[in-house]
């Protein structure tokens, strides 16, 4: 990897976990709004920066240029989601976030969220292609018809 990579990866890093942390923090603050909590749990904090810690780096490594090139996004996808959310499990459970009554509807529910954008991904993905094969497939067929009259010494 290139200087160049190493110093982009890094910028990436500090402004990817400052933003992820600080939308976490506030997430936290308008959930314990919401519930009546006074303060916030230091295993909340710690569990979020964790989840943000885990969630750049995956970004990082499987979205940017700098580690994985040529790769579909679909495989960067897959990836990604294997080491983020065991991840995001482990900080849910160390802040505590989804524990006490009802922990199992939560967990379904996360589990229903991360399936439904993941379904979107992949139909977002696979509409893309289609639209670049079908363009490409256009550009062909023109370059084909322009060779055929330049073979048969026809005039544009």
């Amino acid at each position: 990897m290139r200087k160049a990579d190493w110093k982009k990866a890094f910028v990436l890093f500090r402004n990817g976990l400052a933003l992820c942390f600080a939308w976490l923090v506030i997430l936290i603050m308008l959930s314990g709004f919401f519930t009546g909590a006074v303060a916030i749990k230091l295993t909340s904090l710690l569990g979020a920066f964790f989840i943000s810690f885990v969630g750049v780096i995956c970004f990082i490594v499987f979205f940017s240029d700098a580690f994985i090139r040529d790769k579909s996004f679909i495989f960067r996808l897959n990836f990604a989601l294997i080491v983020f959310i065991p991840a995001e499990i482990f900080g849910f459970y160390l802040g505590g976030f989804f524990e006490g009554k009802g922990a199992l509807s939560y967990w379904l529910i996360f589990a229903g969220i991360v399936l439904f954008f993941y379904s979107v991904c992949i139909i977002i993905d696979k509409t893309l292609c289609k639209k670049k094969g079908e363009e490409y497939t256009f550009q062909l067929m023109k370059y084909q018809e322009e060779r055929k009259n330049d073979s048969t010494g026809e005039c544009k």
